[in-house]
């Protein structure tokens, strides 16, 4: 009969999945970004680049939050 695991153990591998998911999100914007401000240097403005620099700020200060803890 296997034990289950603590749930300090279960607590702590649901938040590092959780900072792991929102990293690559994070990563993932970022490429996105580079080709939205790419496009607004040709004179282009992407509609979804405001809504994507406010997605990375709230990813950012989640990301900053949960490692701080």
């Amino acid at each position: 009969m296997e034990a289950d695991a603590p749930p300090e153990l279960d607590a702590r591998a649901a938040r590092l999945e959780a900072i792991h998911h929102d990293a690559e999100k994070l990563a993932s914007l970022g490429v996105s970004l580079q080709s939205d401000l790419h496009q607004l240097q040709q004179g282009l403005l992407s509609k979804d680049l405001t809504q994507n620099l406010k997605k990375v700020e709230t990813l950012s200060k989640r990301l900053r939050k949960e490692v701080g803890q």
